[in-house]
């Protein structure tokens, strides 16, 4: 055999040992990584974490008398597109430029948490919605407790929340029966559930 093929034949079997060591020591590093954990008290931590930002807003007490309307309510940072999502509010309005205002909070049962958002669905209306959520954050039942237009200024809604139970009253300003605005009140009942049932 000449010099030359040996060498090559040498210098072959040197590359294919250095490959074949450096694949060796991968496939070893990569078996020694720890599995991932599907530990569900990890993921826990993570939920817990993405719903801290509600900290941040009030406890109103009860009874607690909800007026909101273009007059008072305060145009402030809306929620993001992250926080509609992780709130669920998508399932109570959608559409290309709804924004969503996080009022305040309600501590009506331990069984569940009560949010108090609005959201405009156009320039001229103003809806105020109560929004009951069980532990796993997940929206039990919902109901309109402030509602406010100027398209026409005849129509307003204001509602009285208790632990148990809201007074919902609906004005109407444009009322040709009487000079004066007709008021219309309904109850609802708010069962230890979540759940928002009419009054009969």
């Amino acid at each position: 055999m000449k010099k030359e093929n040996r060498f090559q034949l040498m210098l072959m079997l040197v590359i294919s040992m250095i490959l074949f060591y450096s694949c060796f020591n991968k496939g070893q590093s990569k078996s020694n990584k720890s599995p991932i954990s599907l530990d569900s008290s990890k993921n826990d931590v993570k939920k817990i974490t993405d719903y801290q930002f509600l900290d941040k807003y009030s406890i109103k007490v009860v009874p607690h008398l909800d007026t909101t309307n273009f007059d008072n309510f305060k145009l402030r940072d809306s929620l993001s597109n992250e926080k509609i999502k992780l709130l669920q509010l998508d399932k109570i309005a959608s559409g290309d430029i709804i924004n969503f205002w996080l009022n305040y909070r309600l501590s009506l049962a331990s069984d569940y948490k009560t949010l108090v958002v609005s959201y405009m669905p156009d320039e001229n209306e103003l809806y105020t919605i109560l929004i009951n959520y069980n532990k796993d954050n997940n929206i039990i039942d919902f109901d309109t407790v402030a509602y406010d237009e100027i398209a026409e200024s005849c129509m307003r809604t204001e509602s009285v929340i208790k632990n148990d139970s809201i007074e919902v009253i609906k004005i109407n300003y444009c009322s040709e029966d009487s000079g004066k605005p007709m008021k219309k009140t309904l109850i609802y009942t708010i069962a230890s559930n979540g759940e928002i049932k009419a009054s009969h």
